[in-house]
């Protein structure tokens, strides 16, 4: 439009002004570094697309016609759809190009319509910058996806999609590893609740539960697009509608299941050595978390719970326990005590129903790594009703953290974090751990559950694979399952895990987004918005599997030799008798061969032996006798 300039002049001095026709928004909005209209007086016209006037929020309102700009006005009330006319200085405030000093506020008429620019994220917003101050809606679902800043700044971040952990979707430093990278950093959008204050009172965003659980849904958002300082914000001039992904009071399906385990990291329960940034830091806190940990143990109702992050000794099992006990009415629940004492440090533990399992021998710790002794151990129980034996192995590998700066654990930058090289031994040191559990307890059905700070792609996950484990998250849930999100994106740190034996056995697996999902201050250490529900008793969710029990072959040690006899070619394999010795003795009693076995799998030539029946001992730390005929 045009404009000219009017020199109003008094005795002292001459200001110019800026006047006649309005000025459209894409004309102030011209940039190239000198714009000729800031800190002048213009007059612009534009319909009111959202109104921020209340205290304590931006302090004004945004104005469009084809492009839109914010006013800073609180004086003179305003509403979405006045067409208003508007005299005010051009600013720009930190990075915010505006009007201030507003002069005049003219409102034409009201109720007008405001053509709405439709537009998909990330795919039409290469330059946030050229739809600065502009209403637009997002012909698209979006997705909650970090809500950590929720009750601190009213703010909640958006995106096309769940975000996941690139190596939770990829192998570590693979294509997709850095396509997963880049597609995370563009695919966040803050939704604020325009107001600059912190720990808002009126906790925006939230529903009637007072939470804004991730994974939850908006469909055709309608936003406004600020920019404040370097950052980029959007502001929703009207309610939105959330649905979707919402609190539940029990866990999903796990199929027709006759034993129910679930593998739980309570975040550091302790009954004592508070205040040492581990847990509770006092009894008031300890009363809370408590209270959250029993109801959710109370409403998963598991028979076996395969528990991580509980203190050390018997005193904090002891105290679970008897809340849960007290809960139900009964005495059903008990634990495992593997006799070790009462210390400031954390361990993994074992409660079950005493009248849906009984415990078969002892509980074995797995202490190979002395770092995370105690934390990594196993008990094979009996199902009272069928008789069937099976083993639970609960695990909680090496964290992330307290990273060294060199050799085998440092950061490799490859997704992965420190202490790789530890967890990855674990994970090895666990694979020959469960064929011991196989033998000593004589029964060949292994569920492996546990908090193993590795994502899915990560090498102590691929190692566990490679051995012969099933993830059964990945089987029963495809892969978009997660229990753990952390800076918005999501994966799994935890895991139920099944040999091929229990496998078959196993009718679901899944994990109950009771805690990943929701605000972080739900935690029992926040006092202000602590809830006395289950929800967010841990930051890990707990994983809880099905297995329907069936009777099994007998039992073959894995590490019993093996002979083959092959008739036709007239040779005996051999296996699993390295460095032993094997004696073949005929009917008569005499030696007829003497052969050391010098590998794994041996084969000894048995074409110059006569007819007839023949003895195979096989002698050193183990020893075997067989019978073969020989034609």
């Amino acid at each position: 439009m045009k404009f000219f300039t009017i020199f109003i002049c008094s005795i002292m001095y001459c200001v110019s002004v800026l006047a006649d026709a309005s000025i459209s928004i894409a004309t102030l909005r011209q940039s190239n570094g000198n714009n000729p209209y800031l800190q002048s007086e213009v007059v612009v016209e534009g319909v009111v697309t959202g109104v921020f006037q209340q205290s304590n929020q931006i302090g004004g309102f945004f104005i469009q016609d084809e492009k839109g700009i914010f006013v800073e006005h609180t004086t003179k009330k305003v509403s979405i759809g006045d067409s208003v006319r508007i005299t005010a200085t051009l600013t720009n405030n930190n990075n915010r190009l505006q009007l201030t000093n507003v002069s005049a506020l003219d409102i034409v008429n009201s109720n007008n319509q405001i053509p709405i620019t439709k537009l998909i994220f990330p795919d039409d917003f290469d330059s946030l910058e050229a739809w600065e101050g502009t209403l637009v809606e997002l012909d698209q679902t979006m997705y909650v996806t970090n809500n950590y800043n929720l009750f601190r700044y009213g703010q909640l971040t958006l995106s096309a999609n769940r975000l996941y952990i690139p190596t939770h979707q990829a192998l570590p430093l693979s294509d997709v590893y850095f396509q997963t990278i880049s597609s995370n950093e563009i695919n966040q959008l803050i939704l604020d609740d325009a107001s600059s204050v912190s720990y808002p009172t009126n906790k925006p965003f939230t529903d009637s539960n007072g939470t804004r659980r991730m994974g939850e849904k908006i469909d055709n958002l309608q936003v406004i697009i600020d920019q404040v300082g370097t950052n980029y914000v959007v502001y929703a001039p009207k309610d939105i509608d959330f649905y979707g992904n919402p609190r539940t009071a029990t866990h999903p399906s796990i199929g027709d299941y006759s034993i129910k385990v679930c593998g739980t990291n309570l975040e550091m329960f302790k009954t004592s050595y508070w205040g040492d940034g581990f847990g509770a830091d006092n009894s008031t806190e300890f009363a809370r978390q408590r209270t959250k940990i029993l109801a959710a143990l109370h409403a998963i109702n598991a028979d076996i719970y395969a528990i991580t992050e509980i203190q050390q000794g018997s005193n904090a099992l002891e105290n679970l326990v008897n809340g849960l006990n007290a809960l139900r009415g009964n005495t059903d629940f008990t634990y495992i005590n593997d006799k070790d004492n009462v210390s400031e440090y954390i361990k993994s533990a074992f409660i079950y129903n005493k009248n849906k399992v009984t415990p078969h021998l002892n509980v074995i710790n797995n202490n190979t790594i002395s770092s995370t002794r105690f934390r990594k151990k196993a008990q094979a129980f009996i199902e009272n009703s069928s008789k069937e034996k099976f083993i639970v192995v609960v695990n909680h590998y090496k964290a992330k953290s307290g990273c060294p700066s060199s050799g085998a654990d440092a950061d490799k930058q490859d997704g992965q974090g420190c202490y790789n090289a530890t967890r990855t031994q674990e994970a090895v040191q666990s694979l020959t751990f469960i064929n011991y559990m196989i033998n000593y307890a004589k029964d060949t059905d292994v569920l492996f559950l546990g908090d193993l700070n590795s994502y899915k792609y990560e090498d102590p996950i691929t190692t566990l694979r490679n051995g012969g484990l099933e993830d059964l998250l990945e089987h029963f849930q495809g892969n978009d399952a997660y229990s753990y999100v952390y800076g918005g994106k999501a994966g799994y740190l935890d895991y139920a895990l099944a040999n091929s034996s229990m496998l078959r056995q196993a009718t679901g697996a899944s994990p109950w987004h009771l805690n990943s999902d929701e605000p972080s201050q739900l935690s029992y250490d926040n006092a202000t918005y602590y809830q006395p529900n289950m929800y967010r008793y841990s930051d890990h969710d707990p994983i809880v599997v099905g297995l329907k029990l069936t009777p099994q072959a007998p039992f073959e040690p894995l590490d019993k030799i093996q002979l083959f006899h092959d008739l036709t070619s007239k040779h005996i394999i051999v296996t699993r008798a390295k460095n032993h010795q094997v004696s073949i003795i005929g009917i008569d009693g005499r030696f007829a061969h003497f052969h050391s076995i010098e590998s794994d799998t041996e084969t000894i030539n048995t074409n110059m032996l006569p007819a007839g029946v023949y003895d195979v001992k096989i002698t050193g730390t183990k020893e075997e006798t067989f019978k073969f005929i020989q034609l």
